[in-house]
């Protein structure tokens, strides 16, 4: 894997980020966030690498390439999924694989880690990243990464990712205007063998400033008896530049019942806030951008609690991780 956490900067680097947002490219029309081949400035390669355990971790057999992307191309975000059959999934981000340019991808083992067969992929990434929302600063946000969840209890995957494919109206910057990026999900009830159409499943409001419409940074996580999905995000309906230079964030939950249909937009809802109070963005450390983080925790509790780990900036370049409970799920 390439060093620099997780290969993230150099891999937005790679596909030719310009000044602006912390997107894979600003303006939005440029390759390869719309398709096109970037241009190298040296060959490089991204495998994806396992170590496998037989013994709780207490000993660790050679690390391996599970998957190579070849020349020109590699993966992030690599996250380990069993499913309740045991199979073992292994998703990534793919960069540069497909003629889509982003992609999340998979290969999937059917003995424990072994080996794994030829990669599968259940969606591409249309993305623009996101700005401060008034005075338009860079934020390193999820662009190009990804969340996934399976239920233990059914077995069904879960895919949340930040998107731009939905929006139907730009948010300007200092450098150019870009798409409103948004959350999308997918899911898969048949192991990873065929996948459902993405949806935009943010309950954001339309604002008069579009740019206090973006969504970003989601996770995904099932509840411990299967019967709710859960997806988190950031986003600035509550923002008011007010006073000036405080452009306010918040997080937030959506749900959706699993006896019910997640492929439709329609069934989700229930939304919570699990901030108390909006937090100014600016505040945020610069770490190419204003960064709360490249992930965020969210796992299930028990059979109807579900516990989210967040990063908030507390002081100027300060951020602070912190935890709430959505409890009572269906």
């Amino acid at each position: 894997m390439l060093a620099q956490g997780e290969g993230i900067p150099l891999a937005r680097a790679l596909l030719n980020a310009s000044a602006g947002a912390s997107a894979v490219c600003v303006p939005a029309s440029k390759p390869p966030c719309k398709g096109g081949a970037p241009v190298y400035k040296f060959n490089y390669t991204g495998p994806s690498i396992l170590a496998r355990s037989t013994d709780n971790g207490a000993n660790w057999g050679p690390a391996a390439v599970i998957y190579s992307p070849g020349t020109n191309a590699q993966t992030i975000d690599n996250i380990v999924q069993v499913l309740p059959n045991g199979n073992v999934l292994d998703f990534f981000t793919a960069i540069n694989v497909t003629s889509e340019g982003v992609n999340i991808g998979f290969v999937r083992s059917a003995n424990k880690a072994l080996n794994f067969g030829l990669p599968s992929f259940a969606t591409d990434i249309q993305v623009a990243g996101v700005v401060s929302p008034d005075s338009g600063q860079p934020l390193r946000d999820a662009s190009i990464l990804y969340s996934v969840a399976v239920n233990s209890a059914t077995g069904a995957i879960y895919l949340a990712w930040q998107d731009d494919r939905f929006a139907s109206t730009l948010c300007a910057t200092p450098t150019g205007s870009v798409p409103i990026d948004g959350i999308a999900f997918i899911q898969s009830l048949d192991g990873g063998q065929s996948w459902s159409e993405p949806i935009h499943i943010n309950q954001t409001p339309p604002n008069a400033n579009p740019c206090r419409q973006q969504a970003f940074i989601p996770a995904v996580a099932a509840s411990g008896d299967g019967n709710a999905i859960v997806v988190t995000y950031y986003d600035f309906r509550n923002d008011a530049n007010n006073p000036a230079g405080f452009e306010g964030a918040d997080y937030f939950a959506v749900i959706c019942k699993t006896a019910s249909d997640c492929s439709q937009a329609a069934n989700w809802g229930a939304e919570q806030r699990l901030t108390t109070a909006s937090f100014n963005i600016l505040q945020a450390p610069v770490a190419g951008g204003h960064f709360l983080g490249d992930y965020m925790g969210l796992a299930a509790s028990g059979p109807t609690t579900i516990v989210s780990v967040f990063g908030m900036p507390t002081s100027q370049n300060i951020t602070a991780e912190f935890s709430r409970a959505i409890l009572g799920l269906p």
